[in-house]
């Protein structure tokens, strides 16, 4: 039809998210790094060497981190993933899967399942002792 206009969606060859490291727990991660894995794309994190965050994109091979307040380091990252699509690629199929096998509902679920069985395990019923002599 005349005038009618065809609307496509391309996503962004890259996400992206920058932290400072200032006011950020060294243990915590932002839920928005669980966002960009799960959605198949690299990660360029500015968050503290040896930060659970740090950590997490390392181990899970999913993007680049650069230390906080280094506009270069930044800069260098983004062009590095902005010009190797096949990197690009690798990293965020890297994230998809990490997120896939440890994040999932099923994975933590059984792990969750796991520790509750030790610990019960371990009690040896004292906590189900605890627990009837309160009733």
């Amino acid at each position: 039809m005349a005038g009618e206009v065809e609307w496509t969606f391309t996503p962004p060859p890259m996400s992206l998210w920058f932290l400072s490291g200032k006011g950020i727990a060294p243990d915590s991660v932002p839920f928005k790094v669980y966002t960009i894995m799960t959605s198949a794309r690299p990660v360029v994190a500015a968050v503290d060497p040896g930060s659970d965050a740090w950590n997490l994109v390392e181990q899970a091979q999913c993007g680049l981190c650069v230390e906080p307040e280094n506009p270069h380091a930044l800069a260098e990252a983004i062009r590095a993933l902005y010009a190797d699509p096949v990197l690009r690629e690798r990293l965020g199929r890297n994230g998809r899967r990490y997120a896939e096998e440890h994040l999932s509902l099923e994975a933590c679920g059984g792990r969750y399942e796991e520790l509750l069985q030790r610990i019960a395990e371990e009690g040896k019923g004292s906590a189900i002792f605890r627990i009837d002599n309160c009733t």
